[in-house]
């Protein structure tokens, strides 16, 4: 599948959370906050999740369409959270992160 499918896989809504948050919290016991990647993290739904739990995310998709439903979601719920357009497979993340997810 290429960058025309996952383009258009992405209407006019965000795409529904994938986590549940009591396997997300179960998941994130223990761990301190810092700085969150989300690789191919479509319209961002776990992305904006760890947002509303503190963490300073960063959200890659290559699906502009997708990327921007995430960009406007973090901006209307005021959430630390940063969406790139760009294909993972040759994108060099911007430092380091404390947790990383791919779901």
């Amino acid at each position: 599948m290429g960058r025309d499918f996952w383009r258009d896989a992405y209407g006019e809504e965000p795409d529904q959370v994938i986590v549940e948050d009591h396997v997300l919290d179960g998941e994130l016991e223990g761990l301190q906050l810092g700085r969150a990647l989300a690789l191919g993290c479509g319209s961002g739904p776990n992305a904006l999740k760890l947002a509303e739990r503190g963490w300073s995310v960063v959200g890659v998709d290559w699906a502009e369409n997708a990327i921007e439903l995430a960009r406007q979601s973090a901006k209307a719920r005021a959430l630390d959270a940063t969406f790139l357009v760009a294909d993972i497979a040759e994108w060099v993340p911007p430092g380091t992160f404390d947790l990383v997810i791919s779901i």
